[in-house]
């Protein structure tokens, strides 16, 4: 799934009174976020990725995510405790001048690649030890 989201900063917010953004998740885990920053915002808007207090993007926390006029995008897969959950957004903006809006993409899924792989394994694993098991057979 994929939520789409913006989170406009004015200038002068402070980084120790952000603008928050909660997005809610209907889908078991965060597997990639990708924040554009729009020409012009020159890496004074800075973004942070929270679920409750813990800072989930970027590690490690206290710090933030910045850039100018392209798309910064990261792998990650966060396993969210419940469904539905809270992805929390929080913004500031070093800018004395200009507000500045940032475009937010939330990739989701409910199972992971890697979760489908360690379960053929262990499939495999099984299937292996039923054939020795009923007829000798090794696989």
């Amino acid at each position: 799934m994929l939520y789409t989201a913006y989170i406009k900063v004015p200038a002068n917010t402070p980084k120790e009174n952000p603008v928050v953004k909660k997005i809610k998740i209907n889908e078991r885990y965060l597997t990639r976020i990708t924040v554009f920053f729009p020409p012009g915002v020159a890496c004074l808007a800075r973004v942070a990725f929270f679920y409750g207090e813990r800072q989930i993007l970027p590690p490690p926390d206290n710090e933030w995510i910045t850039g100018h006029a392209y798309p910064i995008s990261s792998s990650i897969e966060f396993r969210g405790p419940e469904i539905p959950w809270d992805l929390t957004i929080k913004a500031y903006n070093l800018d004395t001048r200009y507000d500045h809006t940032l475009y937010i993409y939330l990739e989701t899924s409910n199972i992971l690649l890697s979760d489908v792989y360690n379960a053929m394994i262990l499939l495999s694993n099984v299937m292996k030890e039923y054939a020795k098991l009923v007829g000798g057979v090794s696989i």
